[in-house]
């Protein structure tokens, strides 16, 4: 399942994405054909469009865990604040 939410906070636009996988830790025990370049490659987005449009983007990734401790999936949430208002 894949959830995503929108959310507006004075001038910070809040996206969220959330997911019931398997979580970031199990991921990485299992083999898979990856580069590993995902987030380096998000922040380097992030530097750009900052430099371009003056806002500032930041992201954090969240595991979720059952209250037993089992992996619950994982939640990004990404924070786009806007100097001009307009979000």
């Amino acid at each position: 399942m894949l959830k995503i939410n929108l959310n507006k906070n004075g001038n910070e636009l809040i996206i969220e994405v959330i997911d019931n996988g398997i979580g970031r830790e199990e991921s990485g025990k299992q083999m898979k054909m990856t580069t590993g370049k995902g987030l380096e490659i998000m922040n380097e987005l992030y530097l750009i469009y900052n430099k371009y449009y003056n806002e500032k983007i930041s992201s954090e990734i969240i595991d979720l865990y059952h209250p037993n401790g089992q992996s619950a999936g994982t939640k990004v949430s990404i924070r786009i604040r806007n100097h001009d208002e307009m979000v």
